[in-house]
């Protein structure tokens, strides 16, 4: 009984982070990896994925503490670097706020993956 309640409000909050525009069909596309009994790969490309931009808006912003800025290494880590940059910064700091709230989200469905997942070992015990 927990075990589908829990699913039923992880698709809710899957879809309504789809309605938000925080995951989209690409999200979708490796969300196959647990419907072929692969969820804890799911998860960790969740997690990785979190880490690896977080690592990148450090490095962005880290680029702008310098005396001159190098806006090759901008470009080869950002896909695209088109506007002064103090203008960037601001968009920078926009990203990383609007990352935050992403990884945030992003965890909140690891979490209920777990439960679930937790739940599911329960059930085979």
């Amino acid at each position: 009984m927990a075990l589908s309640i829990v699913k039923g409000l992880l698709e809710q909050y899957v879809q309504s982070l789809f309605n938000e525009g925080i995951i989209n069909e690409q999200f979708s596309r490796i969300q196959h990896l647990k419907m072929v009994g692969r969820t804890e790969h799911f998860v960790q490309l969740i997690n990785s994925y979190c880490l690896d931009v977080e690592s990148i808006l450090a490095q962005l912003a880290s680029s702008f503490d310098l005396p001159e800025v190098d806006f090759s290494k901008l470009a080869a880590l950002a896909a695209e670097v088109t506007e002064r940059s103090s203008r960037f910064l601001l968009a920078l700091d926009w990203t990383k706020t609007e990352f935050t709230q992403t990884q945030n989200k992003l965890q909140v469905l690891v979490q209920m993956e777990r439960r679930i997942m937790r739940l599911e070992a329960k059930q085979k015990n």
